[in-house]
């Protein structure tokens, strides 16, 4: 609030866009065919807000993806009964607790959270995360290989998931040699499969397999430098509006700012 009692709220404003954000996820269907869409709603939905995002395209995704244990706890109380992919997996006990509660799936990134998992309420719920290049998260190759070889509890609805490094590159050659490894661990296994985040399911149709799990893509963003997300048929879902505060002519030569970093190439405006 400012001096006097009147809201400063409206000079600032972020317009989110329903019908965008719908053309959104049935332009990346288009796109995927078959493959079943596990929309990214970390970070209260990249700052669109959880609750309305969730709201909007329950009946149209089939699944969301968030970062965190509280974020799906979240999610699963808005009233979703989608599955929901927590990406960084279960890091404690107590955590374990509110996945089995909510009945969330843990991505799983190490053979010791797999053991931990495999003894829980959620074991068919489990994705397990293989490390095909990214370099941060995920079992070895040849762990998730011996893995699907003896599958012990996995099922069907289990899915085994893995992150492209560089997709975002259409030059690279990385991205086609993660997507022949995937290939080759996963080929021979019933178990669900996913590979492509945003820059995957716009440029890699090889990588859609059974999920796709788009980010800053559902939001109508491009992941690529130098293309926008209407170059793939994407509408930016917020658009920010203010106010001009004020207008002021200045000399050429003027500096503006700290530092008077910027200097008025001519007379201004």
């Amino acid at each position: 609030m400012t001096a006097g009692g009147n809201s400063d709220i409206s000079r600032v404003r972020a317009h989110i866009d329903i019908r965008a954000l719908k053309n959104n996820v049935a332009t990346i269907r288009r796109i995927v065919g078959k493959s079943k869409i596990s929309a990214v709603v970390k970070a209260d939905a990249y700052g669109h807000g959880l609750e309305n995002i969730c709201h909007a395209i329950d009946d149209v995704v089939d699944g969301f993806s968030v970062a965190r244990v509280c974020e799906g706890v979240a999610l699963r109380r808005l009233g979703t009964s989608l599955p929901i992919w927590v990406l960084s997996g279960c890091m404690s006990v107590d955590e374990l607790g509110e996945i089995e509660r909510y009945e969330l799936s843990p991505v799983a990134c190490d053979l010791h959270q797999i053991d931990l998992l495999r003894d829980s309420s959620v074991s068919e719920k489990v994705i397990i995360k293989v490390d095909t290049g990214l370099g941060r998260f995920g079992i070895s190759t040849t762990e998730a290989t011996e893995l699907l070889r003896h599958p012990r509890w996995l099922k069907e609805a289990t899915v085994i998931l893995s992150h492209l490094s560089d997709a975002d590159n259409l030059a690279s050659k990385k991205t086609k040699a993660q997507i022949a490894e995937f290939n080759s661990i996963t080929n021979k296994s019933p178990i669900q499969k996913s590979l492509a985040a945003s820059a995957g399911l716009l440029a890699w149709p090889n990588s859609h397999f059974d999920w796709v799990r788009p980010g800053i893509a559902l939001y109508g963003v491009s992941p690529f430098l130098g293309k926008t997300g209407a170059d793939f048929g994407l509408d930016p879902v917020m658009t920010l509006k203010s106010a001009v505060v004020s207008i002021r002519t200045l000399a050429k030569g003027r500096s503006i700012g700290y530092g008077g970093e910027w200097i008025c190439p001519e007379r201004m405006p």
